[in-house]
């Protein structure tokens, strides 16, 4: 996918997940993007709450 280009339906998340150190995002099609928190020093520092 290009830089200005518009998503595909598939491709679009449908959720996002924080666990076992791991940021996950749940797309469309039933693939997942899973990446580690650490790589997110704001995430990993975040309450719940926030």
């Amino acid at each position: 996918m290009k830089q200005n280009e518009t998503p595909r339906e598939e491709d679009r998340p449908i959720g996002v997940q924080v666990s076992e150190g791991m940021l996950r995002v749940p797309l469309q099609d039933g693939r997942e993007i899973a990446t580690p928190l650490e790589w997110y020093p704001s995430l990993m520092q975040a309450t719940p709450e926030q």
